[in-house]
């Protein structure tokens, strides 16, 4: 019996020592829609990378990142020069979630973990209130966060996403269905930081926002588009443009310019900053012609 309980013991311990760092979905409240094409869910993190169920709908950004529970897609891992990004969608009643207005809350984040994908936000992102005041929540309050994927010469994979939902009211935010865990910030870093001077990131100035634009950076869904083939109204910012290099995995170099805000570690990262560059010029241009085109 002994021998018994101790092989038992030693499997379970072998269990959890092999499981990932992500629980059961966090909040047992249910929801009064169903998004189809919610496979797996995010968890919040903060600066120390822990798990994080509530904060203030004012901060820049609200979280300092955000994890999948799902692995990326096929072909939008770190090797294919995947990158992920974070959004916020606006739940509206009768209206199929595939229809819903959203805007993009993070820059593109290079991520080491496949199985895990990670975005990093900065203090130069939106904040949910930004994102509330030109969408307000009106359904009960709740806000629909999704994770997408890019890669070089490929469309933005939003087919299938990990999801949470929020609940933002009078300033705050609080988890109504998110996952748990632990986040590792040496294993993402985002493109603002590799793209822009550390001088933009500056505590001393004022977060940058632009929640006035937000309305008139969205755009329209396809007549009869399916929930299942697009992401209806997401406004996407240039510097989530998908390059046309290949990027290559997050480095020591890529970590140490994110924790110090330098864009001189060396040159690898000139390398990887002169191509993001580019790219995010190239973004840019495409980016502000479409919306021209649009009006």
């Amino acid at each position: 019996m002994i021998r018994s309980t101790l092989v038992a013991t030693a499997a379970l311990s072998a269990v959890l020592a092999s499981a990932p760092p992500f629980a059961a979905a966090a909040g047992a409240a249910s929801l009064p829609f169903s998004d189809p094409n919610a496979q797996g869910s995010i968890g919040l993190c903060d600066a120390a990378g822990h798990s994080i169920q509530a904060g203030s709908a004012l901060n820049h950004p609200f979280v300092i990142a955000a994890g999948s529970t799902m692995a990326a897609p096929q072909g939008y891992d770190a090797k294919a020069g995947g990158k992920a990004t974070l959004y916020a969608f606006q739940p509206r009643k009768d209206v199929d979630p595939g229809q819903w207005s959203g805007y993009q809350l993070t820059g593109a984040s290079i991520y080491a973990d496949p199985s895990h994908p990670l975005v990093a936000g900065t203090n130069i992102d939106p904040s949910l209130q930004d994102f509330v005041t030109s969408f307000p929540a009106k359904w009960d309050g709740l806000v629909e966060l999704r994770m997408f994927y890019t890669a070089p010469n490929k469309v933005v994979y939003r087919r299938s996403y990990p999801a949470a939902v929020l609940r933002v009211q009078a300033g705050k935010w609080t988890v109504v269905q998110a996952a748990n865990l632990t986040c590792d910030l040496t294993k993402v870093v985002s493109n603002e930081k590799l793209v822009l001077p550390a001088s933009a990131f500056d505590p001393a100035h004022p977060a940058v926002t632009d929640a006035p634009q937000l309305a008139a950076r969205t755009t329209s869904a396809p007549s009869g588009a399916k929930a299942s083939t697009t992401a209806s109204s997401t406004a996407t910012r240039p510097d989530a443009a998908p390059t046309s290099a290949g990027q290559p995995e997050l480095s020591k170099a890529a970590n140490a310019s994110a924790k110090s805000g330098s864009s001189s570690s060396g040159p690898w990262l000139a390398l990887v900053v002169a191509g993001l560059g580019i790219a995010g010029l190239a973004g840019a241009v495409g980016w502000r012609a479409r919306q021209r085109a649009r009006r």
